[in-house]
């Protein structure tokens, strides 16, 4: 029907003459059902002066957005009244004190005395007024419409499907046609009279709100409830057009939903709060659940409604270790709870107080002792608008405050039982980690993983959360029979620590492994991990290296070297062991301390005056080459050459019978880098046919240039020593010049005899006095390797030859074994000895 809006009329009250119009055309229906936009002329009418104040009586009232409104209320509670064309339709859930949205002005009568106005108060089916004294509660500011001298006339509409036109309002304004059904409206007539108006008053009226179903029935019956597990149901089942959220009813789990009502009547909970933004519906349920502590949970596609209250409730299933699974070796339980000082220790809950005609008041409640404990409060505001009674409040408000202070949140990944559980789902579980037994928690989430099993997460619960006092200190906030992790944490156990030898590109290395045990863990279940400190000596510093769960290598180390390891427990709270308690232990690395391999054998072949040894390698990482000498024994032979394969070939090797000693030798330092068993060999060289000799001769030290050198005698025979003149260890002698009478080629060799004479040989030298064997460290050692020289003496000899005296330019430098063939006629010996120690010499007899 297509009507002319009137949003404002000037009319000269004599004349009857339209003075301004301010209106517009509307196609559709004034006002809806409770579904649409509400769109109700307002006429305005100034009159002559006798009426002023009728005229402010019918001034509009700020805001006209829905926001607005809300903010409005927000801010004074229920009661005003705002006139909008865009305002949603309210809910009203049990006992209230709300005003409404006026949708219809107009004045009659002689003199325009009656004021008229339509208030919408939300949608219906309410149940109705509620009574003070007998007396409906319809209120004109602050005052019951009996105190108006009789100037106030009403009618209630509660918002049937069947409602007719208000007729008192047609009959007065006959342009009012709308029945407004499934809304709950007040008509409302006021006669002017100067001792009771000057503006038009606030309306507000006593309800009993929305008649609400409950499950099960069919059809349900709707009644007035004041339960919040019934609103809950209802505003989730509600048509969208109608504030609700449209869940179908069939999906709603109706036992939950019976339990819910019943678990509120039995514990008093009762719920009264309108809602008036229907843009925010879910924060209109979360008001609700609040009241109760409800919450609607979605099972297998089923929702279900739940409350907590461990007086009403028992746990559902009953955990233990098993259940609990394990990620590489440890436990995925996570125990995490806020630090206290960023809790609140204070709630200020808001609510809108029946006994303060429903304005929104609040409720204050400390924890005094940590209040105190912290020097000031930290409030966290709560919001109750669904409780109006301050009783619950206070019960309601010890139960936040609780569980504020008291929030332990656990969680795991669970067996596949698990996976049955639902949230909100009451549990207990035992283990000995945390050192729980039979611990209530209640489950916020089980959900599947990519393995197949449950991720879970609870939190902690106690009975003394719904005792409806405050009394946190009745808690037991370690309810663990585990150490503290506070608590000293115990040193490892079962420390080892050894040298192992191993080969690499031929040769051989050594590491150093550590091994270690945890504590015993029925003793100690909480270690964790060990870290590991190093120090290489002891006057070294400690430096820390990684962190170790069993064992620890350091590879490679130094032979001959001690190294210290230090072990620190830390806990799996992070808590570290004292580190001067920490387990220490050492180790001096001897590395490779077996001698080298044997040769098997030596093989000697003389070929005229070449002599060729040669011998089988051995097999043995750690072989740096094979030595020659010539001598009757290895430790008094003269060093010949060193190759890395064992053999040596040797040419103009003078005629003889002679004996070598060949021998392994390592890279390890003296004195093992030797093999145990030097292999000989003795060779014949012969004269070569028709060979005479032209002229010998013998190097004589009884002649010649001494520097720090001396003649001496050894075994009967002439000898030369070094005499360490000021300590110097290295002299020389050199021989005078040999005149072979004319240039004659000549080969010349040398036989080079020696002894050496050394302090370390001696009994008093090798062994210190009052010290066994074990002590020097000689137990595993052989007889000559205790008295063989610490290190050897070196001796050089040098020919010199020439054609004339004073001008012996040319030298060879080896001659022991192989000649030296020259042409010359002056021939000389230069001869020099280094010895190692003053009281070692060596003593090079006759030439």
């Amino acid at each position: 029907m297509r009507r002319k809006i009137y949003n404002k009329v000037v009319i000269d009250i004599d004349t009857g003459e339209v003075l301004e119009e301010d209106s517009y055309w509307y196609d559709g229906p004034v006002a809806s059902c409770g579904v649409d936009e509400i769109a109700v002329a307002v006429i305005m009418v100034v009159v002559s002066t006798a009426l002023q104040i009728a005229q402010k009586m019918a001034l509009p009232s700020p805001p006209s957005a829905s926001g607005q409104a809300n903010a409005v209320t927000q801010a004074r509670g229920q009661q005003i009244n705002t006139k909008s064309n865009q305002a949603p339709i309210p809910l009203l859930y049990g006992l209230g004190r709300p005003g409404g949205i006026i949708v219809f002005e107009s004045s009659s009568g002689s003199d325009n005395r009656y004021y008229h106005m339509i208030l919408i108060l939300g949608e219906g089916e309410i149940e109705g007024f509620t009574q003070v004294g007998g007396v409906d509660e319809v209120y004109l500011d602050t005052k019951l419409y009996t105190e108006y001298g009789g100037n106030v006339y009403y009618e209630l509409f509660i918002g049937t499907a069947t409602q007719n036109v208000c007729a008192t309002l047609q009959a007065a304004c006959p342009e009012w046609n709308d029945p407004l059904r499934y809304t709950a409206y007040l008509y409302l007539r006021l006669t002017y009279d100067t001792d009771y108006f000057t503006q038009r008053p606030e309306v507000t009226v006593g309800l009993k709100g929305l008649k609400v179903y409950a499950p099960g029935a069919s059809p349900p019956p709707a009644a007035y409830s004041d339960n919040p597990a019934l609103h809950t149901y209802d505003i989730a089942t509600r048509s969208t057009k109608r504030g609700g959220m449209g869940i179908a009813v069939t999906r709603w789990d109706a036992t939950s939903v019976t339990e819910a009502e019943s678990y509120c009547v039995t514990k008093g909970w009762i719920c009264g709060i309108p809602f008036y933004d229907k843009t925010e519906v879910m924060q209109d349920i979360s008001d609700l659940l609040a009241t109760f502590r409800g919450a609607i949970i979605d099972s297998a596609g089923t929702f279900k409604l739940r409350y907590r209250d461990l007086n009403y409730e028992a746990p559902v299933m009953a955990l233990d270790m098993g259940d609990v699974l394990e990620n590489a070796g440890k436990s995925t339980l996570k125990i995490h709870q806020p630090n206290i000082f960023n809790l609140a220790n204070t709630v200020r809950c808001k609510f809108y107080n029946k006994d303060q005609k429903f304005v929104k008041d609040d409720l204050v409640l400390p924890y005094p002792a940590a209040v105190a404990s912290e020097l000031g409060s930290r409030e966290q505001e709560i919001q109750l608008l669904g409780i109006n009674d301050y009783g619950q409040v206070g019960k309601m408000a010890s139960y936040q405050l609780e569980t504020i202070i008291i929030n332990k949140e656990i969680s795991f990944q669970g067996s596949p039982r698990c996976l049955s559980l639902d949230p909100f789902d009451p549990i207990t579980l035992t283990h000995s980690k945390p050192g729980w037994t039979d611990q209530l928690l209640r489950v916020i989430s089980a959900s599947w993983n990519n393995a197949g099993f449950a991720n879970v997460v609870c939190v902690e619960e106690d009975e003394i959360f719904y005792d409806d006092v405050f009394d946190v200190e009745a808690h037991n906030f370690h309810n663990t029979n585990t150490a503290s992790p506070l608590d000293p944490v115990p040193s490892v156990i079962d420390v080892s620590m050894t040298e192992e030898v191993y080969d690499y590109r031929g040769r051989s290395f050594t590491r150093l492994k550590v091994n270690f045990s945890p504590p015993i863990a029925a003793d100690y279940p909480y270690w964790s991990y060990a870290n590991i400190y190093c120090k290489i000596t002891a006057a070294g510093e400690w430096k820390f290296m990684t962190k170790a769960i069993s064992s620890y290598e350091i590879d490679p180390v130094q032979e001959k070297v001690e190294y210290f390891i230090r072990i620190q427990s830390v806990s799996m709270w992070g808590t570290k062991q004292n580190i001067d308690a920490a387990y220490i232990v050492s180790k001096n690395v001897q590395g490779k301390v077996a001698l080298p391999t044997s040769l098997s054998s030596l093989s000697a072949i003389a070929n005229g005056d070449t002599v060729t040894l040669m011998a089988f390698g051995v097999d043995d990482p750690d072989i740096s080459g094979y030595e020659f000498r010539i001598g009757t024994s290895w430790g008094q032979g003269i060093f010949i050459g060193f190759t890395l394969h064992p053999s040596l070939r040797l040419v103009g090797v003078r005629p003889g019978t002679f004996t070598f000693v060949a021998n392994v030798k390592s890279n390890a330092a003296s004195p093992n880098n030797y093999g145990a068993t030097p292999r000989s060999a003795q060779v014949t060289v012969f004269y070569p046919a028709n060979y005479t000799d032209k002229n010998t001769w013998a190097w004589d030290f009884t002649t010649g240039t001494f520097s720090n050198t001396e003649h001496c005698t050894t075994s009967g025979e002439d000898a030369l020593k070094c005499s360490h003149t000021a300590d110097v260890l290295t002299g020389t002698w050199t021989s005078p010049e040999y005149d072979l009478g004319s240039v004659k080629t000549v080969r010349v060799w040398g036989d080079f005899r020696v002894d050496m004479v050394d302090s370390s040989q001696e009994w008093s030298g090798a062994l210190a006095a009052g010290k066994t064997w074990t002590e020097l460290g000689l137990a595993l050692k052989k007889w000559y390797e205790i008295f063989a020289s610490t290190v050897a003496s070196q001796l050089k000899a040098t020919v010199y030859w020439g054609t004339s005296p004073g001008s012996l330019t040319n030298s060879a430098d080896f001659f022991e074994i192989c000649s030296a063939e020259f042409s010359a006629q002056y021939v000389q010996v230069v001869v020099e000895i280094t010895d190692p120690a003053l009281d070692a010499n060596l003593k090079l007899k006759t030439l």
